[in-house]
């Protein structure tokens, strides 16, 4: 149980056997047990034996502790700290942690460790533990609370001294407390041994209580900073080096407390202690989005990333934090315009393998990603992400919604209207997901009305081109494919060179996915208006989506030579990916760039 609830217990084991040497004077001791000895003689063999159960508990919470910790990233490599530096740390904390036991004053919730140590300061502190260490062993015969006391303050420390680093820390409050029962113990019998011949009971009475009447002091007054966190870290920065964990916390508290200004001032002090650090960077740019100033925010994400891509040590950034930067990034990204660039955030969170991203990043950035494709009115890209979104949360409203409106651009209304039905059932106060499906309702029965009446008058007029033409048209918007290409194909049996038919044609078989009959169209087109730019443009897409490279440069060229100028087009399109990489669209792209 105590290991569990304070590791640093793993020195226990060693502990109770100086607690074997004295008080209960088993080791050293010869002869049967007595009134005087009721504990019995004890080997160091035995001693060691008797303890080897906790040993081996202390072993395995060793291991478990530093493997944990450095999972998390907290054990400092040699890279990072020397040993040299650890061993000087590690010295002069032992003279600290005797300062704060006799004048506990300046607490502080953490101690950084220093730049760079003096080198005087760990040869003296050595030279002072040495030498109290010298005269306890001197006096160990009639003074043994003094050698016993002194090695439980020497050796409980040991695991958190500093040696094996863990965190950022030189000393903390909190691992002394069980340390400084050795200390206690040389002050309780070393004051029993001065003031015992003296026959003064009353004058140690007195000392005894001022010290526990200071003591209940100090405790008042530290405890006053621990009130809230804002008071802790303000207090830590007031006794301590400014160090930038401290200007963090205290952001972190005041942001939380609504104090957003005083929250950016520190973590820019922060940021100026250390530059490299990615967590006050990262919450600047939270609190700098929610401002508004999203180009600020930007930019201090853009620094985040910079610093993880300078960062040598593999796995020194953990992986969710790159993750949450990245999404935050394409976020704001989108807000600010640049689309492009939040898209290749947002990719490379989906590069990573699955099982390393959590599933709340990956359903918003398929989201995000999703809701871009939208925007840029490529519907087919965008369902592929709201499936895979579904995949993984099949009640997801958002998805849901989004992929409504997908189908909606792919003329598909029923579909699109179960959609925006199911995001409203799975979440009943998704006020966008209930507007889309009654906006959409009423134009399916607006639609409805109109090819009813329509049908009406084609009854009386059959071959009516003009009627035809918008029966045709109204199939195409109500989504009923099959029927809109029954009526334009029985108006280009009227009139094979047709243009809004073909045209209409075209874009029905595409939305249809049809990519052969839009082929079709499209050629039919170019030959009745050769110097279409648009439709040249149109077949370098289809032809790319097929796969035919050498075709799909041939009318890309050919719909630049026409006057085609849609350069961002040209260069984002998706339907263009697979001659993005070709020496033809290349060279395109290259003679554009040319002055």
């Amino acid at each position: 149980m105590g290991l569990m609830a304070k590791p640093m217990l793993v020195t226990l084991p060693f502990a109770l056997m100086l607690l074997d040497y004295w008080p209960l004077k088993r080791l050293g001791f010869k002869g049967p047990t007595s009134e005087a000895h009721p504990w019995g003689a004890c080997s160091p063999i035995q001693c060691v034996s008797e303890k080897l159960p906790l040993i081996i508990l202390a072993a395995g919470s060793s291991a478990i502790t530093v493997i944990a910790q450095s999972r998390w990233e907290t054990v400092r490599v040699l890279e990072e700290i020397s040993m040299s530096d650890r061993v000087s740390n590690a010295l002069v904390a032992y003279i600290r942690y005797l300062g704060k036991a006799f004048w506990p004053t300046d607490l502080a919730v953490f101690y950084p460790l220093p730049d760079t140590i003096p080198v005087w300061q760990p040869i003296a502190a050595g030279s002072f533990i040495a030498l109290i260490l010298a005269a306890a062993i001197w006096v160990r015969h009639r003074y043994p609370w003094f050698l016993v006391g002194w090695l439980w303050f020497l050796g409980t420390l040991v695991p958190v001294i500093g040696i094996v680093q863990v965190g950022s820390q030189a000393m903390a409050n909190r691992y002394a407390y069980v340390s400084f029962i050795g200390l206690f113990v040389i002050i309780a019998w070393g004051a029993g041994a001065i003031f015992k011949p003296l026959g003064r009971k009353a004058i140690v009475g007195i000392f005894a209580g001022l010290g526990v009447a200071a003591c209940a002091y100090g405790t008042w007054q530290a405890l006053r900073h621990w009130e809230n966190s804002v008071l802790l870290f303000t207090h830590a920065i007031e006794v301590s080096d400014s160090h930038p964990i401290f200007h963090t916390n205290l952001a972190k508290a005041l942001s939380d407390s609504g104090k957003k200004d005083e929250a950016i001032e520190h973590y820019k002090a922060a940021i100026a202690l250390d530059p490299g650090l990615m967590v006050p960077r990262y919450s600047l740019a939270v609190l700098m989005s929610e401002r508004g100033q999203t180009s600020e925010a930007i930019r201090e994400l853009r620094s985040c990333l910079a610093q993880a891509a300078r960062d040598g040590r593999p796995g020194s950034i953990p992986t969710v934090d790159i993750l949450n930067i990245r999404f935050s990034l394409g976020t704001l990204l989108i807000m600010d315009g640049h689309i492009d660039e939040a898209v290749d955030q947002f990719e490379s969170i989906l590069s990573i393998e699955r099982q390393s991203v959590p599933e709340n990043i990956l359903i918003d950035t398929r989201n995000n990603l999703g809701a871009v494709r939208l925007h840029q009115a490529r519907p087919r890209e965008a369902i592929s992400h709201f499936e895979a979104v579904l995949r993984i949360d099949v009640s997801n409203p958002e998805a849901l919604n989004n992929l409504g409106l997908a189908r909606l651009q792919l003329g598909r209304l029923d579909e699109a209207r179960d959609y925006f039905r199911m995001a409203v059932s799975n979440e009943p106060d998704y006020s966008e997901a209930r507007q889309n499906a009654e906006l959409l309702e009423a134009r399916i029965q607006e639609l409805d009305s109109q090819i009813g009446r329509m049908s009406h008058h084609l009854k009386l007029n059959p071959e009516h081109p003009a009627l035809l033409y918008d029966m045709a048209r109204l199939y195409r918007m109500r989504g009923n494919y099959e029927q809109s290409v029954y009526y334009f194909e029985q108006l280009l049996a009227m009139d094979p060179r047709n243009l809004p038919v073909l045209e209409q044609l075209a874009v029905v078989y595409d939305a249809q996915g049809n990519d052969d009959m839009v082929l079709n169209m499209l050629d039919r087109i170019v030959k009745l208006e050769p110097d279409r730019a648009d439709v040249y443009y149109n077949l370098a897409c289809l032809y790319s989506r097929q796969n035919r490279v050498a075709e799909a440069i041939t009318s890309l060229e050919t719909a630049i030579e026409k006057g085609y100028e849609n350069w961002g087009q040209i260069r984002s399109d998706s339907d263009l990916v697979n001659i993005r990489n070709t020496d033809g669209y290349k060279e395109i792209i290259r003679q554009a760039d040319s002055p």
